[in-house]
């Protein structure tokens, strides 16, 4: 097994290098630069570390991604932490948020210790703390020692293919050397849903939140796109049938007219039926009813799935474009910009 020190961070005058601070000769940069940043996302108000591994087939790379200062006070010794005082801020008084770690070659898990990342960071960084020009150094391999990893923990869930545990702290390095060994990229304390949703990782532990928030997400793309509707095409439905559109019309016992998109409806707020609306028997002709619904899901959450409409369709989705009123009754009279309306026939 061996191991070379890989340390992303700012120094005393100088920014992020986007070459790394530290690095083995032979990384992939880019690829390395894609798992760490997520598990950089918001360190500084963290008030703990995330735990990080991850590997391209050939190299791995794991290590602990906090604002620096944590990492000192809570994983040092206290001589360790005299001495490391000298290094958690810049000359702005910014504190240094920094993932702190190694690249390996071999089989196993690395035995490295929080002392031993401090050496890392000790030999290398610390004498070019100082320097007032941006610069990468080159580190070299050395041999290490492997450890053995016992007990396995089960995932609460699995959502998209990424494994979920619920993080508990320090209890979490158990789970980031049980995927060091099983080699699946991993990352700890997520408290973040975008870093759930990089696709950087096969496993996370996150919190309580994060896991209900994907749960629920899921549980609603799996509700909407269960639907396979008998569409028909309205005006609405031109915006995907490559017909121009033209504004729709309503039949109310006089001549009918054109919404008037500027006009607020007379009838009742607590009124969600729309009737006298013209329908075309032509087919709605639609690629993909995943990317419609995510699109609704992102923009148009008030939309009111399932509302009968002339007692004869039900309001499957809606999408976007310009104000009508027919839609500011199926959505509660909330605002939205929308054009198109597909429904389904309903067997009463």
């Amino acid at each position: 097994m061996e191991i070379a020190p890989l340390i992303h961070s700012r120094t005393f005058y100088c920014d992020f290098s986007q070459n790394f601070a530290v690095r083995p000769d032979d990384l992939n940069v880019q690829w390395a630069m894609n798992k760490i940043l997520p598990a950089m996302r918001d360190v500084d108000i963290l008030n703990s570390v995330r735990c990080m591994f991850a590997t391209d087939g050939k190299l791995c790379i794991a290590g602990v991604a906090c604002n620096f200062r944590y990492f000192v006070d809570n994983y040092l010794s206290a001589d360790d932490r005299a001495e490391a005082a000298n290094y958690l801020h810049d000359e702005r008084g910014r504190e240094v948020k920094i993932f702190l770690g190694y690249a390996f070659k071999g089989n196993g898990v690395p035995d490295v210790s929080d002392s031993k990342l401090w050496q890392m960071f000790k030999q290398t960084l610390a004498p070019k703390w100082n320097n007032q020009t941006v610069e990468t150094v080159i580190a070299s391999y050395e041999s290490c020692g492997t450890k053995s990893v016992g007990g396995k923990k089960s995932p609460v869930a699995t959502i998209n293919g990424i494994a979920l545990y619920e993080t508990d702290g320090r209890g979490d390095k158990l789970l980031f050397e049980q995927c060091l060994a099983e080699r699946k990229n991993f990352c700890s304390n997520v408290d973040a849903i975008k870093i759930a949703e990089s696709g950087e990782f096969d496993v996370i532990a996150a919190t309580r939140t994060v896991i209900h928030r994907l749960q629920s997400e899921a549980q609603k793309k799996n509700s909407t796109s269960s639907y396979t509707p008998r569409t028909t095409q309205s005006n609405f439905g031109a915006a995907f049938s490559g017909q121009p559109y033209s504004k729709p019309t309503f039949s109310s016992g006089r001549k009918e007219q054109p919404v008037n998109s500027n006009r607020r409806d007379s009838r009742s707020d607590t009124d969600n039926t729309v009737s006298g609306y013209e329908l075309s028997d032509k087919k709605l002709d639609i690629d993909s009813i995943d990317a419609l619904v995510d699109n609704i899901k992102d923009k148009y959450l008030n939309a009111e799935f399932g509302k009968r409409f002339d007692d004869k369709y039900r309001v499957v989705s809606v999408g976007e474009g310009t104000p009508e009123s027919i839609i500011e009754r199926l959505t509660a009279r909330k605002k939205t910009k929308l054009i198109y309306l597909i429904v389904e026939e309903t067997d009463g």
